[in-house]
């Protein structure tokens, strides 16, 4: 779904399908500018990773995707690491507004 929001900018994009797949990319030394974490994904959610990415010692600022913007999960996010949320459904403007503001 991302990868149709960023098919028109100006933006080089590398994505992950699960948590594990993006520690993998990151260890082969990518160094990304920004991280869009989905909340929600198998074996290893958003919050999880978000943990591992700053344990691994990346500082770029870090968005969550969520269907749910309900307090707990926002204060989830934030001690996880989160510079901002975008929730779902994606509203292509606003969603590359964000991205903009943050890298």
């Amino acid at each position: 779904m991302l990868k149709t929001v960023f098919k028109d900018s100006h933006y080089a994009i590398l994505s992950a399908d699960s948590g594990k797949k993006a520690l993998e990319l990151l260890k082969e030394s990518y160094r990304p500018d920004l991280f869009i974490l989905d909340i929600d994904m198998p074996r290893m959610d958003g919050y999880e990773l978000a943990v591992e990415i700053r344990a691994a010692g990346h500082k770029a600022p870090i968005i969550f995707l969520t269907a749910n913007a309900d307090e707990k999960y926002v204060l989830k996010a934030i001690k996880a690491g989160a510079a901002d949320f975008i929730v779902k459904p994606i509203n292509k403007e606003r969603f590359l507004a964000k991205v903009a503001k943050r890298i």
